[in-house]
């Protein structure tokens, strides 16, 4: 079963105005839900490692862009959609002309499916193997900023369990699941079965190891 994380997320800007009274939180929180939208990227690069086919240890340039894929706004300010990071990944391909293995890169896109409360100020997601949710979290918080250009935004994780449980709670609706089926193990009856066919019984005779 996979990890779910909960990120709270904080208003850094003009935070006092809003303690003054001067500017209403649900005002900010309607500028989200009309401004959050695909066409923006966060671009990042840094140094990476790989072995080649000689075990040598290289590096490169590893180049990562991410943007917000497959939106949708939901009513009571709910947006669900997808993070999208978009990588080059170094591999190997056959040059027709010299029959040698030569170095390429090919693009990679992972992406992690959100669910985002607006005015609860909170983001339900899951990490997959190649996007952390260090990443996850700095790439949503660039884009949300960028996409909400009056205001300036931070996200972090929630990490206190009582408040988790209780915003958890908070979630209104569940609009898809997705289920794996495994079959049961074999029972002692299939087993006995299994026991009583000739080939068990000459295993058996030979001293072989048996179910």
């Amino acid at each position: 079963m996979p990890l779910l994380y909960l990120a709270k997320v904080n208003l850094n800007s003009k935070i006092f105005d809003v303690y003054d009274k001067k500017l209403n939180l649900k005002d900010v929180c309607d500028d989200i839900y009309n401004n959050i939208q695909i066409g923006s990227d966060y671009m990042t690069t840094h140094e990476d490692k790989y072995n080649d086919s000689l075990g040598n240890t290289l590096s490169y340039t590893k180049r990562s862009t991410y943007t917000f894929q497959e939106l949708e706004k939901i009513e009571n300010g709910i947006v669900t959609g997808k993070l999208v990071r978009s990588f080059n990944k170094p591999t190997e391909k056959l040059d027709a002309n010299t029959n040698k293995m030569i170095v390429t890169y090919n693009e990679e896109n992972v992406s992690i499916y959100f669910y985002y409360d607006i005015y609860r100020e909170m983001i339900t997601f899951c990490e997959r193997q190649t996007f952390g949710y260090n990443q996850f979290m700095e790439a949503f918080t660039y884009l949300l900023n960028k996409c909400v250009g009056r205001y300036e935004f931070q996200i972090f994780l929630q990490k206190d369990k009582n408040v988790l449980e209780e915003k958890m709670k908070a979630l209104k609706a569940v609009h898809k699941v997705n289920a794996t089926l495994i079959p049961p193990n074999s029972n002692e009856d299939d087993m006995n079965d299994l026991r009583q066919l000739v080939y068990m019984q000459q295993c058996i005779d030979t001293n072989r190891i048996c179910i």
